[in-house]
């Protein structure tokens, strides 16, 4: 659950950005189930399936997206970033941007 919501988090915040139509989404997840959930809804995974379909809604905004599946064990780090991400308590977002 806490790594579909932190996609549903990333594929929102670039939906409402300027750079929705300049760039691509490349998502990496270590659950199957979202993997293949996620282009096709063809999943029965309950609630999580109502999640996947607003996830694909905001998909439909953004131009050029791919999700790949990796394996869990190459993926610890960033299970532990999504964890912390969706049981904070209020919202955080950081853009580092480079001017010159």
């Amino acid at each position: 659950m806490a790594k579909l919501l932190a996609a549903k988090e990333v594929v929102t915040v670039l939906a409402v950005s300027r750079w929705v139509s300049s760039h691509s989404l490349f998502l990496e997840c270590d659950n199957c189930n979202v993997v293949n959930g996620l282009p096709t809804l063809k999943t029965s995974l309950g609630r999580l399936r109502k999640i996947l379909m607003q996830i694909c809604v905001i998909l439909s905004k953004i131009n050029k997206w791919v999700i790949e599946h990796i394996p869990h064990l190459a993926n610890v780090e960033a299970n532990s970033l999504a964890k912390q991400g969706v049981l904070r308590t209020s919202d955080f977002l950081w853009v580092n941007l480079v001017v010159a």
